[in-house]
């Protein structure tokens, strides 16, 4: 969460944000399935 923070801190990119959020969402889903 706080390396998260810090790249968008230091380069606000959108891009770099909408790529650190789908790699996120797909590890959240990832530990989901294998729960499952």
């Amino acid at each position: 969460m706080a390396l998260k923070v810090g790249l968008q801190y230091k380069m606000p990119v959108q891009k770099i944000t909408i790529g650190l959020n789908l790699d996120y969402s797909q590890a959240t889903d990832n530990l989901t399935s294998s729960q499952e």
